[in-house]
């Protein structure tokens, strides 16, 4: 609240955002894909091959969430910690409930139980 406000002619997406969404969402893609196809290749059924896909793209969102809030400077740093800790909260449940595999997130999603690879 202490900046003034932004100018009426500048951008509200800048070609650094732009550009960043695209690449972390190429990035999010081949991982998901890669997974799924992996997971053929080890033959594993069509179940277990989508809630590996899923698991793959929950986890890249939520680390994509975290390092998002530093778009020019480095996110491995302590100073993460200070910032909104609602988002560790909400990304610790949501990695408690995938990895545990919590009956009622397998019933709402239609998920199959893991092959332990993705945990490890």
């Amino acid at each position: 609240m202490d900046r003034p406000p932004r100018r009426p002619s500048k951008r509200l997406f800048g070609k650094l955002i732009i550009w960043r969404c695209f690449f972390v969402s190429t990035i999010i893609v081949v991982l998901v894909l890669g997974m799924f196809y992996w997971g053929q290749q080890l033959g594993l059924n069509l179940e277990e091959r989508r809630a590996e896909a899923f698991n793959v793209l929950v986890f890249a969102q939520i680390a994509y969430s975290i390092t998002t809030r530093y778009i020019k400077e480095t996110t491995f740093t302590l100073r993460i910690f200070r910032g909104n800790r609602w988002c560790f909260v909400a990304a610790g449940v949501t990695i408690a409930l995938q990895v545990s595999e919590a009956p009622m997130v397998k019933e709402q999603l239609h998920t199959f139980t893991c092959c332990s690879c993705v945990f490890a």
